[in-house]
């Protein structure tokens, strides 16, 4: 397993660019993007089309093959085109034709159509002969969402531009950039409650299989978001290097490993093994253990080719991503629901052993669990119906990376409802289960040989506790 997932991130890192590139075709004709930027650190937009060859260019009316470029800032869009007359429809690309209808100027031919009302600079748009190798630089010097679009003067010519996006702070694509000062305060917090959870623990001292696991299950997290600040500081100031695609690959086998262990930590509270074990569920925690291994595996190959390719080219390529990404869902799900059915099984044990503190305690558990499953199926169907909506430009498959209409104005904080609310999710959570099974100075002195804690013990240390703490 091992060689064989070495082998495939050695393949994925030879197809893997820089996720600011974008593709310009007469099958997407639009790439809209956020940049930051200001004019002490602006950055920039690069377009760069190879030419064709004299057989592929299509002469039409009488012109050369050419396409219309245009880039703009997303605010200025109404100012792209004019309609003239009702009859005539809106017009958006300047040739002989609109010439004649007065929207355009003959010395216009082959750009974009700019309304007369139009004041501002933003708008650039030129001509661009498919039988020469040209490239075109735009200077952005203000935070903003900008787009590019082509058009040939025929669709037969095949073209396909480069384009290349400079964030002015950094390699970050303006849809990563946020990340960094956000992964950077999810490690101070993690952190913060690492510090409090030790501090609880060493002054309790006594404690429970179940506190260590939780111990260590926030130290990985502390870990995982200190390896993604690395990563993200570190492509910031670099750009896409071996070096980076190496730490993204470690970073998601980590990620991944931090959920196996969050699933295996919630399987092993729901079986109530950190109260008492039989051979039912220890033949259980084995099924647990083997399905958290197998997510582990699908979860790491998942997230290193996604973060690796970023924006894939070709059919087979994105059905083997969807098929992976099923495995995992259907692996998540499956945990979910033995988690569901094992929280029913120990509550009843706890109900038939009239452990009152286990009952309540799992009680606390049960609801935590539903809010989370309720959180992410809402977030789930959510960005399902946004990506059904439909995309302003030409392919959705990278809808995070590029935009869509319901996200114009929210593009900075866009990639939070995509994926990173989980990162919250998990630490109220885990914040949760820490509170409602947080360690007491008496759990080792209510443990018999068994590992099972008595009720009758456990009432009396705490109506001593009560006591003592009352005087």
């Amino acid at each position: 397993m091992v060689p064989l997932f070495l082998a495939l991130v050695a393949l994925l890192a030879t197809f893997a660019h820089c996720e600011s590139t974008y593709w310009a075709s007469p099958a997407v004709e639009q790439n809209c993007f956020g940049i930051y930027a200001s004019r002490d650190h602006p950055g920039s937009i690069s377009v760069s089309t190879p030419k064709l060859e004299n057989s592929s260019v299509i002469n039409f009316m009488g012109h050369e093959g050419w396409m219309a470029l245009a880039i703009y800032k997303y605010d200025d869009l109404p100012f792209i085109g004019d309609m003239g007359r009702k009859e005539w429809g809106y017009k958006y690309h300047c040739n002989s034709m609109n010439v004649q209808y007065k929207l355009c100027s003959h010395d216009e031919i082959g750009q974009y159509i700019v309304k007369d009302n139009y004041t501002g600079s933003t708008i650039f748009t030129t001509k661009v002969d498919l039988l020469e190798d040209t490239t075109f630089t735009y200077s952005v010097n203000e935070t903003g969402f900008y787009c590019v679009t082509a058009h040939p003067n025929n669709e037969m010519n095949k073209f396909e531009s480069v384009l290349t996006v400079k964030n002015g702070y950094g390699e970050l694509s303006g849809y990563d950039y946020n990340k960094l000062a956000f992964h950077g305060a999810m490690t101070g917090i993690w952190g913060a409650v690492l510090i409090a959870y030790s501090a609880l623990c060493f002054v309790r001292k006594n404690l429970l299989p179940v506190h260590k696991r939780l111990l260590m299950l926030v130290g990985v997290n502390v870990l995982v978001m200190l390896m993604w600040t690395i990563y993200n500081a570190i492509y910031n100031g670099t750009g896409p290097t071996t070096f980076v695609k190496v730490l993204v690959v470690n970073c998601a086998v980590f990620s991944a490993f931090r959920w196996s262990l969050s699933f295996y930590t919630a399987l092993y509270i729901a079986y109530g093994m950190h109260y008492f074990s039989t051979p039912l569920i220890q033949s259980a925690q084995k099924k647990g253990i083997a399905v958290t291994a197998t997510f582990f595996g699908f979860f790491s190959l998942v997230s290193s080719m996604l973060y690796l390719i970023g924006m894939v080219q070709g059919t087979y390529v994105r059905m083997g991503i969807g098929a992976c990404l099923c495995f995992v869902l259907y692996g998540v799900l499956y945990i979910f629901y033995n988690i569901y059915s094992w929280n029913k099984h120990t509550q009843k044990s706890y109900v038939d052993e009239n452990m009152s503190v286990q009952i309540q305690q799992i009680t606390r558990l049960n609801w935590v669990y539903f809010s989370f499953l309720l959180v992410f199926g809402f977030m789930i169907l959510f960005n399902i119906m946004i990506l059904l909506r439909g995309s302003i430009v030409g392919s959705t498959l990278n809808l995070i990376q590029t935009t869509n209409v319901a996200w114009v104005n929210e593009w900075k904080y866009r990639w939070f409802f995509v994926h990173d609310w989980i990162e919250v999710a998990n630490l109220l959570v885990v914040m949760a289960a820490l509170w409602i099974l947080r360690p007491s100075r008496y759990f080792n002195q209510m443990m018999d040989g068994s590992g099972q804690i008595s009720q009758n013990d456990y009432d009396e240390f705490e109506l001593d506790e009560y006591d003592e703490n009352d005087v």
